[in-house]
């Protein structure tokens, strides 16, 4: 999500795009504004990957500048123990 300092008006959400850490485009990606707060929803993203998304000049009214941010997926959960132990007879 992306937040606004004020209530705000979309001109054309569709060149919001997510990119991973290569570049590529991840498709499936929308977006959606109430008021002040912009949502994007996504297919399920992979573990332990970095990603871009970008809001392009002109997808807010007002905002005359892109604007870019990145984060990082966690990595995979993994097993820590098992009832019976593993290999247990």
């Amino acid at each position: 999500k992306a937040f606004f300092t004020e209530n705000v008006i979309a001109t054309d959400l569709t060149g919001i795009v997510v990119t991973d850490a290569s570049g590529n485009k991840i498709e499936g990606v929308v977006a959606t504004l109430s008021e002040t707060v912009l949502s994007i929803t996504h297919p399920v993203f992979d573990y332990a990957t970095k990603y871009t998304v970008t809001i392009p000049t002109g997808t807010i009214k007002g905002i005359n500048n892109p604007y870019e941010w990145s984060f990082t997926t966690t990595t995979a959960p993994q097993v820590t123990a098992t009832t019976p132990v593993n290999n247990a007879t």
